[in-house]
């Protein structure tokens, strides 16, 4: 069929205006743009260039059924193109983009995983010349969930700690915009707590020659790891058939007067430290301002020794000072404890091996390591018992007075107060009239549970000024043991008109740290504190407990024990 330079212009301009509205609906301002001006370009050839028998039934060129149409037969050679023919006569697979294609190959006519909002990615194109944004990823902070993202900026989608399979908290959400599960209490938040030896990959200080692993229900998976921690067995065997105070026998401790990135100025010269010893930097206690950094250790190797002077091997990971750094370690008791590495140690019958009660400065720790064997028969023993802090002092004259506090991790105030020292116990109650026959003992010691509290006087407790919540001290300290601590010292007794003196708080139990290849054990290891004194003067009878009664001692806690 021919067609007249008019008609043919005509059914150009239909063509011209199907395609123009199909870029329309599909591409950007800039794409969209750049259309119409490829398109006038190709409709003014047209006009020029186009033979009148171009297309239709009879026609013998390369040409296209321009109005959409299926009733007209394309001849296309074999040499021209081999790619394949959409309807309207577009060729898809060419690699050249045409209308009505939105792709062709890699010719995308300009446009990007961003010009269609995606914040990035990379394009591709479909067998039929359509483009698949699959390749492309939303934007992470548009306050809205897109496909890949737990959450967004506010935006949570109703869930909450509790439907995550957590105790409730405070669900956040990552820059990335992934679940921020750290203030969700629970195992599998990311965050090892109380009562979890480890959680995802947070293992606290702990570590291992090789690769540790947490399981599902917060335990350690030690199967990757090789022995760790044994010493070198360089100070030989020991044999303890007596009381051996181990620091006076191969671990020395020295207070630290100030430090380096990687070095250390003690108070004195380490007489009996050399090159070469395994030593522990401890910070075992603060002042009532500043204890945050109480309980921090790290294990190091002295490299060289310089009068007072010593230099480690390795950098000084940890802060023992005030105000985040070292530089300041004022009102911090920090030492440097050697760690003798026996290769066998035996305890004997009737044998104690045990240290010097902590003084204020020092002692009170117990740390060694054991490449071969640890042998306690039974009879035996391995005690830090009541090394700890000390407890509150008692008063040795007549009169009215509350009980000292016991010293904790804070400081050792002696305060004549009811209330605790964080985890030292509040002092004793004397009362509040003059014929309260009071005198009552001082609030148990806390660490990892908080100190008891016993009710000496019927008359006391309903004054409404105690209440054993206000007595007992406080808990502190982890199972993942990421820092080291002394149990707390427990209350002073109070005196009042009926008594002679009051009766002092027991020690908190010391540090003890050992390391053993093969623990045979028919004795014991412990590391408790002690009880209370008793107070003088006439008992008190109707009370729940008679005044001059000394409070229990404190039991033995094992946080952690890694045998093989």
């Amino acid at each position: 069929m021919r067609y007249s330079i008019a008609e043919q212009s005509f059914r150009y301009f239909i063509y011209f205006i199907r395609c123009f509205d199909f870029m329309v609906k599909s591409s950007s301002i800039v794409v969209k743009s750049l259309w119409v001006g490829v398109l006038m370009v190709s409709l003014f050839s047209a006009l020029v260039l186009f033979p009148v028998a171009g297309c239709g039934d009879s026609g013998s060129g390369n040409g296209s059924n321009l109005d959409g149409g299926s009733d007209a037969d394309v001849m296309i050679s074999d040499s021209s193109t081999d790619g394949d023919v959409l309807e309207d006569g577009s060729i898809c697979g060419n690699g050249v983009l045409e209308p009505p294609e939105t792709c062709d190959g890699t010719d995308f006519g300009g446009m990007t995983c961003q010009e269609l909002g995606y914040e990035g990615g990379a394009l591709s194109c479909t067998s039929e010349c359509t483009l698949d944004t699959s390749g492309c990823g939303f934007l992470c902070g548009n306050g809205v969930i897109d496909e890949g993202e737990d959450c967004d900026g506010a935006a949570f989608g109703g869930v909450t700690c509790q439907s995550l399979g957590f105790e409730p908290g405070v669900l956040g959400c990552n820059s990335d915009c992934t679940w921020d599960l750290s203030g969700c209490p629970g195992c599998g938040n990311g965050v090892m707590e109380a009562d979890e030896w480890c959680d995802g990959d947070d293992f606290g200080a702990l570590s291992c020659n090789g690769e540790l692993q947490c399981t599902e229900d917060c335990h350690l998976d030690t199967t990757g790891c090789f022995p760790l921690g044994l010493g070198d067995g360089s100070d030989g065997s020991l044999e303890v058939t007596g009381t051996l105070l181990l620091n006076e026998y191969a671990a020395p401790a020295h207070g630290v007067a100030a430090m380096g990135n990687d070095r250390v100025e003690l108070n004195e010269e380490p007489g009996a430290m050399n090159p070469g010893d395994e030593v522990l930097l401890i910070n075992l206690q603060g002042s009532l301002s500043e204890c945050d950094t109480s309980g921090v250790y790290e294990f190091k190797s002295i490299d060289t020794i310089n009068g007072t002077e010593v230099l480690f091997s390795s950098v000084i990971e940890g802060v023992y000072g005030a105000d985040g750094d070292n530089e300041d370690l004022t009102g911090q008791s920090v030492i440097l404890q050697r760690v003798p590495n026996f290769s066998n140690v035996i305890v004997r019958s009737g044998g104690l091996l045990t240290v010097a009660s902590w003084n204020g400065a020092k002692g009170g720790v117990l740390a060694m390591r054991v490449s071969g064997e640890l042998l306690i028969e039974y009879g035996g023993e391995i005690s830090v018992n009541a090394r700890g802090y000390r407890g509150g002092a008692g008063y040795t004259f007549t009169g009215e007075a509350d009980g000292r506090q016991g010293e904790s991790i804070c400081g050792d105030p002696q305060a004549a107060v009811v209330s605790p020292n964080y985890g030292g116990g509040g002092g004793g109650y004397f009362g509040v009239e003059a014929d309260d026959p009071c005198g009552q003992g001082g609030g148990g010691g806390g660490y990892g549970s908080p100190g008891g509290w016993v009710d000496y006087s019927q008359t006391c407790r309903d004054s409404g000024n105690v209440t054993p919540a206000e007595n007992g001290g406080d808990t502190y300290g982890s199972p993942g043991l990421q820092r080291l601590f002394f149990g707390s010292g427990g209350g002073g007794g109070a005196t009042d008109d009926h008594s002679d003196e009051s009766g002092s708080g027991g020690r908190g139990g010391g540090v003890l740290f050992l390391t053993a290849k093969h623990l045979s054990l028919a004795g014991v290891i412990s590391a408790g504190g002690s009880g209370g004194s008793a107070g003088g003067g006439a008992p008190v009878t109707h009370g729940r407990r008679p005044g001059r009664v000394p409070g229990p001692p404190g039991r033995s806690r094992f946080p952690r024990a890694c045998l093989p």
